[in-house]
């Protein structure tokens, strides 16, 4: 079951699991969204629609109610020509019977509880209602203020708040409607016209209206903002801002739909329906839960999610066949090779990228059984170098019995300067002959060089001194590329000493840090300017007789950048008839 799961098949049929599983939860969410927005914008779409045709039938009322106390204000009509003239019975009682008319006339009458027009100076009152039987009229009584002077009349009738009627023994609640009644051909105000509606102008347009969970119905008249639940009126505190929305989005005429603050201090969706200029009808409802019962989407987003399955199985059989199988096939493939079946096998070539690769391990086998073809003929070309090199060394041999044979003689004539030259050319001529290493401990290199030397010193005798400066012994173990120091001293002695006649060269080996610093110094004639700056550039501007003296230095930089890597090598000093000073940098590396 491990291996199982750490193939290449299972990370793929997991892979489209997690995809099926992730495009699954999107279409749901997406699809939960799409729900939640159409459902919302058709509860937005319902209630504007039902709220503006409520507010159109309350308006109709309210029109004819406001038709009623136009007529009363109108100084052609009987009630302010009565008002304006001294007390006629005669007038009063024409005037009377004429509201009487228009009052039953009116076809908002059964909202209308009573018709009250009295004078400036409360003198003359008509009153007439559906329950005007029932009126204490209490404003008759001269030391009893009238409850219309807490309203300022404005020009027409206007609707003012809603409050219970103040000339009723009963608790009814009205909406107030005032307007001022004008003298005849003027524009004096000779009395008031108030118009006590019963507020089931508004609750009988609702009933039957259906009401979302969470929901509330307010009416706003003015300042004045009242909840309305069944038939009762609840004044509204506006510090808690529950019509105080602005800037709402215009859904219609008339209609406008904002975020606004509810009575709980909750954000909740209101849609406002004006009804009459200062008189609006909003609904507040909470628009989180306007999403349909869940019968009635998921089936819908279940399918999509079928859907999706059952397209993610059939992705996944069709990439068994197109990858799977071809890479088991693969997989058989060197299965065999590594068994020593090197044969190419056609099933596992096709034009697909896995036939590709199929296609090139029938190549690689093919290419496999010539290697091995050509090692075997390689081992065979090796024995046979093997035996040359082996009939080779005789020369090298006689040659170092022949050192050997000279050096005892010279012993034994007591030649040491022979003796002792001829063992440092020996010793040369072993590590260049044997020695196959690229790098050797600085301390091997050093001995070269001490070898070279002794062959040197007998050359020029004491005209030529070597002087060694180590600071430290552990510096020793160091690598350093072989043959290094050795074309550095024949320069220094060739082509700085030797012009000169006599000179001192001085090794010194010092730490820099993580590096190793060797220089070899010469107190010979120098070098020019021009061959110096182009020997520490390492180009190749020089003439042939330059080139030939410091082919050896370019040489020896090269070889150290080739081992160590940019920033090591070698760095060339001088001065004209003082000095010249070579200095390679190495690492460390003990």
């Amino acid at each position: 079951m491990r291996r199982f799961i750490k193939t290449v098949k299972a990370r793929v049929v997991a892979m489209m699991v997690c995809f099926a599983l992730a495009i699954t939860v999107v279409v749901m969410s997406f699809s939960y969204y799409l729900i939640y927005t159409y459902h919302l914008r058709t509860s937005l779409q319902s209630t504007e629609f039902n709220l503006k045709l409520i507010a159109q039938t309350i308006n109709r009322d309210l029109i004819e109610a406001s038709a009623l106390a136009s007529w009363c204000s109108q100084g052609v009509n009987p009630p302010a020509r009565y008002l304006a003239s001294e007390e006629d019975p005669v007038l009063a009682v024409e005037s009377f019977e004429r509201l009487r008319e228009e009052y039953r006339n009116n076809r908002a009458s059964r909202y209308i509880n009573r018709v009250l027009i009295i004078s400036s100076d409360g003198t003359q009152v008509l009153h007439t209602g559906g329950k005007s039987s029932d009126s204490t009229l209490s404003f008759l009584d001269e030391n009893a203020p009238s409850p219309m002077t807490a309203y300022t009349l404005t020009s027409g009738s206007h609707i003012y708040d809603i409050t219970a009627d103040p000339y009723s023994r009963k608790a009814v609640t009205v909406i107030n409607i005032l307007a001022p009644v004008y003298a005849p051909a003027s524009t004096d105000v000779v009395g008031t016209v108030y118009m006590a509606v019963d507020t089931a102008v508004v609750s009988d347009n609702l009933k039957g209206y259906s009401l979302p969970a969470g929901a509330m119905l307010y009416l706003t008249i003015e300042d004045h903002v009242y909840r309305i639940e069944g038939g009762d009126f609840a004044p509204v505190d506006m510090s808690r801002a529950v019509l105080a929305a602005s800037g709402g989005i215009a859904a219609g005429e008339d209609v406008a739909v904002d975020k606004i603050e509810g009575p709980e201090g909750d954000t909740m969706d209101a849609v406002s329906c004006r009804i009459r200029d200062g008189v609006i009808l909003t609904q507040l409802f909470d628009s989180r839960r306007a999403l349909p019962p869940a019968g009635s989407w998921l089936f819908l987003v279940f399918g999509i999610c079928l859907l999706i399955f059952l397209l993610s199985v059939f992705v996944i059989i069709s990439m068994n066949r197109t990858i799977s199988i071809p890479i088991a096939h693969i997989r058989q493939k060197i299965d065999r090779i590594a068994a020593g079946d090197f044969s190419p096998d056609p099933d596992i070539e096709s034009d697909s990228e896995i036939g590709q690769v199929g296609r090139g391990i029938n190549r690689l086998s093919r290419e496999v059984v010539g290697l091995m073809e050509s090692r075997i003929a390689d081992e065979q070309q090796k024995r046979e170098l093997e035996y040359r090199m082996l009939q080779s060394q005789i020369n090298p041999h006689f040659l170092y019995n022949t050192l050997g044979a000279i050096k005892w003689m010279a012993t034994l004539q007591k030649a040491e300067g022979i003796a002792e030259m001829t063992t440092a050319l020996s010793r040369l001529l072993k590590t260049v002959s044997k020695d196959l290493r690229k790098v050797v401990a600085l301390r091997d290199e050093i001995a070269l060089l001490d070898d070279y030397f002794v062959i040197l010193k007998y050359r020029y005798g004491s005209a030529i001194l070597f002087e060694k400066h180590i600071h430290d012994e552990a510096l020793l173990g160091c690598s350093i590329p072989r043959f290094v120091l050795q074309p550095i001293m024949e320069n220094a002695i060739s082509h700085g000493i030797e012009p000169k006649g006599r000179g001192t060269i001085r090794l010194t080996v010092t730490r820099s840090g993580g590096d190793v610093i060797v220089s070899l110094w010469d107190d010979g004639v120098g070098i020019s300017p021009d061959v110096l700056a182009d020997i520490n550039s390492h180009g190749g501007q020089l003439s042939e007789a330059q080139m030939l003296s410091a082919i050896g230095i370019r040489s020896v930089h090269d070889r150290v950048r080739h081992v160590f890597g940019e920033g090591y090598g070698l760095t060339a000093q001088s001065e004209q008839g003082a000095y010249t000073l070579m200095t390679i940098r190495i690492p460390c590396r003990l």
